[in-house]
């Protein structure tokens, strides 16, 4: 049984290393798949749930929270050059957020299920204190 800190090797080259409770991965630790996937972060009960860095093979990036294994909550993706700053929900951008793109140009908006629904003006304020 995995119980305290330690580190698991998969059969498929994936491997995990942090803290384990009760063979499973709790607390803090850092996941790699083996397709070039990264995790540094929370977990609970196996799943990536608290706050966490997500990496892709493609240069990709997600920084926020997470919960039971999605990104829920406050979270920055940095993709092709832009970011998006705000809020997400099931694992898409949910509710006000931020892009800047490569450019530098800032624009607000707000999205519904991972689907932009308008632009905001910027000098209108936003309700999250993280944008």
């Amino acid at each position: 049984m995995k119980h305290g800190t330690g580190s698991f090797l998969w059969a498929d080259g994936s491997s995990f290393k942090g803290s384990f409770f009760e063979n499973k991965i709790e607390g803090k630790g850092k996941y790699h798949w083996s397709n070039g996937r990264k995790y540094s972060g929370e977990w609970s009960n196996n799943k990536m749930h608290g706050v966490g860095v997500y990496k892709w093979p493609d240069g990709k990036v997600y920084e926020g929270s997470f919960a039971v294994g999605e990104k829920e909550g406050y979270g920055e993706m940095i993709s092709e050059g832009k970011r998006y700053s705000g809020n997400w929900k099931k694992n898409v951008p949910h509710g006000e957020g931020r892009v800047v793109l490569a450019t530098g140009k800032e624009m607000f908006g707000e999205w519904i299920e991972g689907r932009r629904v308008r632009w905001r003006r910027p000098s209108k304020p936003l309700q999250n204190p993280h944008l």
